[in-house]
């Protein structure tokens, strides 16, 4: 009986360690969707400064453009970065509750 217990309490820190991985997961996650948004607000701003510029001079023209086009690589990086991040957190999710979904067999058995 204080086996099973023992048993018991080693998988239920288990599963909460598991629950807080996942919450630290899907934490990081967020704060990668906020950059992104960040970055798709900074990009949609020097858009309408780019277009409401009526300033001819070819230098400010090109200043502009180079601001954007890193602006837009920043994003798409940001972008190739969160869904990277999404994909890793996916599988170690899913390994997580697969490993839960294990130990709850293992336990039942």
């Amino acid at each position: 009986l204080t086996l099973a217990a023992e048993a018991g309490n080693l998988l239920l820190f288990e599963n909460n360690k598991l629950k807080q991985q996942i919450f630290d997961l899907s934490y990081k996650n967020s704060g990668l969707e906020d950059k992104l948004k960040a970055a798709e607000d900074q990009v949609e701003t020097l858009t309408q400064l780019l277009c409401s510029e009526k300033n001819d001079h070819s230098i400010e023209k090109a200043y502009l453009l180079r601001k954007i086009n890193d602006k837009e690589q920043m994003l798409k990086d940001v972008e190739e970065q969160s869904e990277k991040d999404q994909n890793m957190h996916e599988r170690k999710i899913k390994d997580l509750q697969d490993a839960i979904n294990k130990s709850k067999l293992d336990h039942s058995s």
